[in-house]
């Protein structure tokens, strides 16, 4: 019984542990996110993350103009994301994580839910929130074992 006991608690922790590393991530004061600005160049973002990120291979992002000038990987809670942080005319515009386990998505996903709240737009698999408080908008995509979440300027908010 006493085992049952701790194990529960462990997975209580390790869930509080997570929602915090997740408020880490989604913890960017005024329009930003952990050690970037958006508007910072790629070199600023290198020199900020100490060691943590470096010249990525400047190929164009699928979804427009943007490049991915920068890549590194971040830890929050245990769980290790591959990080790209694209760049608009060599301003930081988007940084986007992906979750290196997929086992790890469906925990990830509620607990951005615990951090966010109802998302504004759900589709398919895809949630969508609005971080006003922070002016960030984020994107959770889940779908068959591929995990990512992306962060970008919110429409409005104050950049540099």
């Amino acid at each position: 019984m006493k085992t049952g006991m701790v194990r529960a608690a462990r997975r209580c922790l390790a869930a509080i542990g997570l929602t915090v590393g997740l408020v880490g991530i989604a913890q960017p004061a005024l329009a930003h996110w952990q050690y970037t600005r958006w508007g910072m160049t790629p070199a600023e973002v290198i020199a900020a993350s100490n060691g943590n990120a470096r010249q990525g291979d400047g190929r164009r992002s699928a979804q427009g103009p943007a490049t991915k000038d920068v890549i590194g990987t971040y830890v929050a809670a245990g769980r290790t994301f591959e990080v790209s942080f694209y760049f608009v005319e060599q301003r930081l515009d988007e940084v986007v994580l992906q979750l290196r386990d997929s086992q790890q998505c469906q925990a990830t996903t509620r607990d951005l839910l615990a951090v966010y709240g109802r998302p504004i737009q759900i589709s398919g698999a895809r949630m969508e929130w609005n971080d006003q408080a922070k002016g960030n908008y984020v994107k959770m995509i889940n779908v068959g074992g591929y995990c990512e979440i992306q962060y970008e300027m919110a429409a409005g908010a104050a950049g540099l």
